[in-house]
């Protein structure tokens, strides 16, 4: 039976958004939920309900009728393998496509990660991640988290979604867990790209493909929604003209040979969110002179920068990482450690 929050979870049908948390953590969670409640955002969470074949029929229901999950993400959710947050996230995403929003408390370090969730834990890392982990103040806390929910900015998102003009034309794939990937131009002409966050039938993108826009030598501009989580091998392999792209904070993987060869770009700024870099990721990217790495980041691939002979790459981290490849900068780029944005 979950803990008292200090207010009664809301009694709707709909509208509301679930929230899904580790019992022992409540005292952590509850000055921020009691916050968002304050704010007017509707909340439900199982309060006085009793592990049961009940509970899993209601929390199914409260899940369907949730604007989406906010989960979260602590050591003790990860170390637990049967966990109540596990079989809540199984039931938003499995059977109802929900999207969930991670929030993540703690510093979780690959040690911290018991075999059997590796798996849990990087799928869980693929959704929206709110990290809260170097915010102390409360006040920036709420901020970020209604930022990402779109909740403190409705009219303004609604203004900015009815005026966006997204390229028309583009390839899309369902993937196996009912969201879509874009594949490729297909007949869209657009030098400058704005991927649209959904397909004409309303599917959510989730991914840029392998191989989607390799040698489209025309475009000039991306802008990738966000949407999306992993951008593919290669993806914009030899773009060479692209001269700005524009990653959400939604993305958590680049993956390899991403934006090898994209010669026209001259700085990058990594989002944070994203916790893995590819091998090759930004290979041979001869004009970039400013690359900006996030603290997120844990997962460095093999020669990521290689051949980025102008480049100086600012890392918010310290040090190096443990879990970055030892060639990741082979050819030795200036690296300023512990920088501050």
């Amino acid at each position: 039976m979950s803990r008292y929050l200090g207010f009664t979870p809301a009694e709707l049908e709909s509208g509301y958004y679930f929230i899904s948390y580790n019992n022992q953590d409540a005292n952590r969670i509850q000055p921020l939920v009691m916050e968002l409640f304050k704010s007017g955002m509707p909340l439900w969470y199982d309060y006085a309900l009793k592990y049961s074949q009940e509970w899993q029929k209601q929390i199914a229901r409260k899940i369907d009728g949730a604007n989406a999950v906010i989960l979260f993400l602590t050591k003790g959710v990860v170390e637990k393998d049967a966990s109540y947050v596990r079989k809540e996230y199984d039931m938003a995403t499995q059977y109802f496509n929900k999207t969930v929003f991670v929030v993540k408390l703690d510093n979780i370090r690959n040690s911290d990660i018991p075999v059997d969730s590796v798996p849990w834990y990087m799928e869980v890392n693929m959704h929206h991640i709110i990290d809260l982990t170097e915010v102390t103040e409360l006040t920036q806390q709420i901020g970020l988290i209604c930022t990402a929910l779109g909740f403190a900015e409705k009219a303004f998102t609604i203004h900015e979604t009815q005026d966006t003009q997204y390229s028309k034309g583009l390839e899309f794939q369902k993937l196996d867990n009912g969201a879509y990937a874009v594949t490729g131009m297909g007949t869209c002409q657009d030098r400058e790209l704005k991927i649209p966050p959904t397909t004409p039938e309303g599917g959510k993108v989730k991914r840029i493909n392998d191989k989607a826009f390799e040698n489209q030598i025309e475009l000039v501009s991306v802008t990738i929604p966000d949407s999306v989580t992993s951008i593919g091998n290669s993806a914009f392999y030899k773009c060479c003209s692209l001269a700005e792209v524009t990653i959400p904070n939604s993305t958590v993987v680049i993956e390899n040979y991403a934006f090898g060869y994209c010669n026209g770009l001259s700085a990058v700024s990594i989002p944070k969110g994203v916790i893995k870099v590819g091998n090759f990721a930004f290979y041979n990217c001869r004009n970039l002179t400013s690359v900006i790495i996030p603290s997120t980041v844990t997962d460095m691939g093999s020669h990521a920068f290689d051949d980025c002979v102008d480049a100086t790459i600012y890392c918010e981290r310290p040090s190096k990482p443990g879990g970055w490849d030892k060639y990741w900068n082979p050819d030795n780029q200036p690296v300023i450690w512990n920088f501050k944005q």
